[in-house]
């Protein structure tokens, strides 16, 4: 995410450039004041009277080498962009493109991904529940499962079913039985437990679970998990 955001803040030519898509904000620096010190005043007094809160009125204390902000979602802290943290990401997209134009895009593998489960409200005003039999009309409300590593992501229950990966990652981690002898396990049962037992904290997701794995990779796609990981925090 960090990466993106950086490269949307390199290009975004010193104008507020609003990301819906991941309800983000970028701002370019500006090294002149654009307004004045009335004219500052009287832009404060006229978003206090719209509603805006005063505390989400302060301004922005730049460090020294940065060059652009972002906030992920709106009333979090603004995390800075330097000319280093440009460079950087600028230096490993030409590496991407070093490694498409060499075709070692083709070369198997192996990389640690991590299993996200969780639960979405879904679009509406019906209330959800994440913890018992699903209920409401909301849309796209229930679990979810994606498998997360760097350039790469699978969704393994949304829009269609994988059922190659959904079963081996409930072999991975089995936390269910199978209600039949000739039945796979129920994974809408499973991704329920796995949020329980690895859960992990997120001011955005309230009912998420995480667990790292290993999988072997080949040109953008998971062939396979190989096994279970563990975070480098412990």
């Amino acid at each position: 995410m960090k990466s993106y955001m950086q490269d949307a803040a390199s290009r975004s030519s010193g104008r507020l450039l609003l990301r819906d898509d991941l309800l983000s904000t970028v701002i370019q620096r500006s090294w002149r004041p654009i307004l004045s010190a009335d004219g500052r005043r009287r832009a404060r007094e006229h978003l206090l009277s719209l509603g805006h809160r005063e505390e989400d009125l302060n301004p922005i204390v730049w460090p020294d080498d940065a060059v652009s902000a972002y906030q992920r979602h709106r009333g979090d802290p603004w995390q800075f962009i330097t000319n280093a943290d440009i460079r950087r990401n600028r230096q490993e997209r030409a590496k991407e493109r070093l490694t498409w134009v060499r075709g070692e895009r083709f070369v198997t593998k192996v990389q640690p991904m991590y299993v996200w489960v969780f639960f979405c409200h879904g679009i509406g005003s019906e209330i959800c529940n994440p913890w018992g039999k699903r209920v409401g009309g909301n849309l796209f409300c229930g679990w979810y499962t994606y498998l997360i590593g760097r350039g790469i992501s699978a969704a393994l229950n949304f829009r269609s079913n994988n059922w190659y990966l959904q079963d081996r990652v409930m072999e991975l981690f089995p936390l269910v039985k199978a209600e039949t002898l000739f039945d796979p396990p129920n994974f809408e049962k499973w991704m329920v437990e796995f949020a329980k037992k690895y859960q992990r904290y997120s001011p955005h997701f309230s009912c998420q679970g995480k667990a790292v794995v290993y999988a072997e990779v080949k040109n953008g796609h998971i062939q396979k998990i190989i096994g279970k990981g563990k975070w480098s925090n412990g």
